[in-house]
């Protein structure tokens, strides 16, 4: 059964691609592919990354560290240098 629903997961996800991929962005100037690749990359970090995250914490608070730890700093050091740069992509000049 998780199988079934992994892979209707997995089949949401492409079909949520190949829209994403039909959106007119000439028509959208206030919209670029960085702002939507920015919503979808915020979905996946904080849903699809929750249970790195909550895993960190509690290794955190038992002051050791594991493969969570490392998992969930290393995805949000590049989540949020992403942020900035799709956010200000001129600001620490």
């Amino acid at each position: 059964m998780l199988a079934l629903l992994r892979a209707g997961a997995f089949v949401a996800l492409a079909a949520g691609v190949s829209l994403v991929s039909w959106v007119p962005l000439p028509a959208l100037p206030w919209m670029s592919w960085g702002k939507w690749l920015f919503a979808l990359a915020t979905a996946v970090q904080f849903i699809g990354g929750c249970s790195f995250d909550t895993g960190a914490w509690a290794a955190l608070k038992r002051r050791t560290l594991n493969m969570d730890v490392l998992i969930a700093l290393g995805t949000s050091v590049a989540y949020f240098y992403s942020v900035v740069v799709v956010l200000a992509p001129t600001w620490p000049r």
